[in-house]
């Protein structure tokens, strides 16, 4: 993933390219998955963007799809499996020297990026599972965590967009 960001300098514009590891570092391990978000720190990296979707009993884990059959040895949508039982799934997914990956809560993998100056965009992946609520359980992790400053939050739904409105005024 790479972003433009612009900047300032003695009145004049110009533009840096960055390069932030999409899903984690994820040529390099499997994708959202803690050893992939230790590899952006790792390998320096200024920035990551990972996903997260809601599981059955309520926690948010970092996974782009809605369901774990491409990234695991599972099956089923993430909506429906309690957290308990994503966590019995393998998310290796086919990397070499790789078995026994688990899916990351937020709150893991927020913790990786803690004391570093990496910049987070979490995504919520809620277009097609809408979880009521999600925005403000993720803001409250990423407080707790104490990386409001470090963390942007997007989505392709711009009504949980909306709904992100005014988190920044009540800090």
């Amino acid at each position: 993933m790479v972003g433009a960001l612009a900047a300032l300098d003695s009145g004049c514009i110009y533009r840096v390219t960055e390069t932030w590891a999409h899903r984690g570092a994820s040529a390099y391990a499997p994708e959202n998955t803690l050893p992939a978000f230790e590899e952006v720190v790792r390998l320096g990296l200024p920035g990551v963007e990972f996903d997260v979707q809601r599981s059955a009993d309520g926690a948010i884990v970092c996974i782009h799809d809605e369901t774990v059959n491409r990234t695991s040895n599972g099956f089923g949508r993430v909506v429906d499996l309690p957290l308990e039982e994503l966590r019995r799934c393998d998310f290796s997914n086919g990397f070499p020297g790789r078995h026994g990956v688990k899916i990351p809560t937020l709150r893991e993998a927020l913790e990786v990026f803690q004391g570093t100056n990496v910049t987070v965009n979490i995504e919520l992946k809620n277009g097609i599972e809408l979880y009521p609520g999600m925005e403000d359980q993720v803001v409250r992790i990423v407080r707790d965590a104490g990386l409001l400053d470090q963390v942007v939050i997007s989505s392709l739904n711009h009504y949980s967009i909306a709904n992100l409105r005014g988190h920044r005024s009540e800090e």
